[in-house]
């Protein structure tokens, strides 16, 4: 199943991904993924709105037990991961992508860039507890070049996966 929302490049469309993310969700029946869902598309919606400046699409398609999340944009410019200091007020959305995602990537294209994630069920309490929202030291970009976005040959998708399998781009 398949579900889109086009959006102008406004700070409002934030609340409005927010809003259709989790209830689309809801209707799915995947009220499990819903505050994921809800941090993951504000992430990538206020990315894409910030910094690509132009009209942004989501994307949201469920098969079978994975939902995936895409975030359009007609940027040619890649996002990337970021170090940042203890007082940047910017620069750890992709950090928090990377963390709460089961997967994600970023693919490339003549119209510029999606950004996808694949969702993970929510945390509970406990586990939001040992998620630090100020430093995002990510033991899986340890500089490691086994658990870097790899690009396939002759593709243009930057991929991090966890042992989840890729669904189809949606268009």
């Amino acid at each position: 199943m398949l579900v889109t929302l086009d959006l102008a490049p406004y700070p409002a469309s934030v609340g409005v991904a927010r809003r259709f993310t989790v209830d689309t969700l809801r209707r799915w029946g995947r009220d499990d993924l819903s505050t994921t869902g809800a941090l993951l598309v504000t992430e990538l919606v206020t990315n894409a709105i910030l910094h690509a400046r132009t009209m942004v699409q989501v994307c949201l398609e469920r098969r079978d037990e994975i939902v995936r999340v895409e975030v359009h944009d007609g940027s040619p410019v890649r996002p990337a991961l970021r170090d940042h200091g203890l007082d940047a007020t910017t620069g750890r959305g992709l950090n928090l992508v990377a963390r709460l995602a089961a997967a994600w990537g970023v693919d490339m294209g003549g119209n510029g860039k999606v950004v996808w994630a694949h969702l993970a069920e929510d945390r509970d309490d406990d586990e939001w507890a040992e998620v630090s929202f100020i430093d995002f030291d990510d033991p899986d970009l340890d500089g490691s070049d086994d658990d870097r976005p790899t690009r396939a040959s002759g593709s243009t998708s930057d991929v991090r996966t966890h042992g989840v399998p890729m669904l189809g781009r949606c268009a």
